[in-house]
């Protein structure tokens, strides 16, 4: 997994509680190509968008009560007969609605079925900190991106540049770590890393890593990083991220205490560090091309 990480340090931003549970379906690992895992909340899982199906990590409503009425949702995991893939389904009261599906590219051509299903709920102990981990609760905040999604429109090399801005904060309120889409001072709340997940006591972060990496299996060579150029090809052809800031204590936006960049692979992919322009701000560029080898 070779990955370019940059750092800075020293970051208290400003300040929703949820219990989240996964569906998993496990395979052997061999079975395994890409980017590719099985819980419902990874970026291996496709949403299906259909009207009424629910959303990974959104809390099932009503609630059963204690030493009381039980409430109670039917899933079930099926294999397209047309398409190979594998979907999953809310299979309430004989009415079948599509939540999504985990892609046959996920799996080799030989999965044609599974040989170890496991039913798993977790919380606390298993938490990550990326937005594809179970441990992020989507918003189903109308127009928010859903994690794994292309945005659009896409940069052309060469050419026109497009971005997305990405800001996350402490909630004053509910203590939780929130991600929004910042675009244009109109953010929208993705979705949020609850406090039980940081044991009630982070208040502030005192490592920020910008982070790009690419995943491929041992007996296979890599995906291209970004937009598939080395970070010294620059301005409208390598992969960037730009305008960068940390918040403070009052949640005002201040330029980034550098650290240190660090590229684990340099004959595959690489960064040329942190850098300040007027137009640009604090920036980096990254990436390379497909065909590295472990």
């Amino acid at each position: 997994m070779p990955a370019i990480l940059l750092q800075a340090t020293s970051f208290m931003g400003h300040e929703q509680e949820s219990l989240s549970g996964a569906y998993r379906m496990s395979i052997p690992i061999h079975t395994a190509r890409g980017q590719a895992c099985y819980s419902i909340t990874c970026q291996g899982f496709v949403l299906s968008n259909v009207s009424g199906a629910p959303v990974p990590g959104a809390k099932v409503t009503p609630l059963s009560t204690y030493d009381g009425e039980d409430r109670f949702v039917t899933l079930s995991i099926k294999k397209d007969e047309k398409t190979k893939d594998w979907s999953l389904y809310r299979d309430d009261n004989s009415n079948l609605t599509l939540i999504g599906w985990w892609p046959k590219t996920l799996f080799n051509n030989t999965f044609d079925y599974a040989t170890k299903i496991a039913w798993v709920g977790s919380i606390g102990n298993d938490a990550c900190y990326s937005s594809t981990c179970q441990g992020f609760v989507l918003s189903n905040v109308s127009g928010a991106p859903i994690p794994g999604a292309i945005p659009q429109p896409l940069s052309t090399y060469n050419g026109e540049d497009h971005f997305v801005t990405r800001s996350i904060k402490k909630d004053e309120k509910t203590l939780d770590w929130s991600l929004y889409q910042d675009d244009n001072n109109n953010p929208i709340l993705i979705g949020w890393w609850p406090k039980i997940l940081f044991n009630n006591t982070f208040d502030y972060a005192t490592k920020i890593a910008w982070v790009g990496n690419v995943f491929y299996p041992n007996n296979e060579t890599s995906p291209l990083m970004g937009s598939g150029h080395y970070a010294v090809d620059g301005a409208h052809k390598a992969a960037y991220i730009s305008h960068i800031k940390v918040f403070d204590q009052f949640g005002q936006a201040m330029d980034p205490y550098i650290g240190r960049d660090l590229a684990d692979r340099k004959d595959c992919f690489t960064t040329d560090g942190f850098k300040y322009s007027h137009h640009d701000g604090f920036h980096f560029y990254y990436g390379g091309p497909s065909g590295c080898q472990n």
